[in-house]
């Protein structure tokens, strides 16, 4: 699925500036929002239960904007709901000993 500059603009308003485009190789994409702090939090169990594919496919449902829905290919919904971590990843810090 492809998305013209007017439906994003469009989404942009709804949904706010943080929207990313997750496109796969057999053509199909999805436009999906950033979590919330809410919404990490709420998943974080899975995370500790060493369940992070479950983690990333709760994720990506959660914040599914538009596009191709996976629902029918397991393969086409592990592939993009794994590129969630690079979404939820939006700053670094370090530690510094004093």
């Amino acid at each position: 699925m492809s998305f013209k500059k007017e439906k994003i603009t469009e989404l942009k308003l709804q949904h706010g500036e943080n929207l990313h485009l997750i496109k796969l190789d057999n053509g199909k994409s999805a436009i999906v929002r950033r979590p919330t702090l809410r919404e990490l939090e709420a998943t974080q169990s899975l995370l500790a239960q060493g369940q992070m594919m479950t983690y990333n496919i709760s994720l990506f449902k959660t914040c599914f904007i538009d596009g191709d829905k996976c629902d029918d290919n397991e393969y086409d919904l592990i592939a993009m709901s794994s590129r969630m971590a690079e979404i939820t990843e939006i700053a670094t810090s370090t530690v510094e000993k004093l």
